[in-house]
């Protein structure tokens, strides 16, 4: 699923402005949403001990570009916060996908998304949610 997204996204030809590419690419998410909440439906949160790392990695990756579905966002929120707290997602993870939440429904946003930032806070044991400045003083 997420190769589909890749190759999409990563092809050169594509002319981003057309309607024709940008309808395309509404398909396209549409159906990795689709698929994504097929999955957790079945399994919940796809963790490594169910898919493995790149599995697990994957699925944060779909959840991620799961725009523009706010309620399939919230849900893998929810459930990657239980498994990283179980040990089956990385805490990071969780970090990445809050910004996220918070960008599509527009709320503040609450913590550093860039990568090495989101990791140096999750190594630093600190929650996302606890507030960006908090989240910064604190590493």
């Amino acid at each position: 699923m997420p190769g589909q997204d890749q190759s999409f996204l990563g092809s050169p030809g594509h002319g981003w402005d057309s309607d024709q590419v940008q309808r395309q690419l509404l398909e396209l998410m549409g159906r990795l949403r689709r698929r994504l909440a097929e999955i957790l439906d079945t399994h919940g949160w796809p963790g490594r001990s169910l898919v493995g790392e790149g599995g697990a990695e994957a699925a944060w990756a779909l959840a991620l570009h799961s725009m523009p579905a706010p309620d399939v966002l919230r849900r893998c929120l929810t459930l990657l916060r239980g498994a990283a707290a179980a040990g089956e997602a990385e805490p990071w993870q969780v970090a990445f996908l809050t910004g996220r939440r918070s960008l599509v429904e527009r709320d503040v946003q609450v913590q550093v998304t860039s990568g090495p930032m989101a990791i140096r806070l999750a190594r630093a044991g600190v929650d996302p949610a606890s507030g960006g400045t908090a989240s910064r003083a604190a590493v």
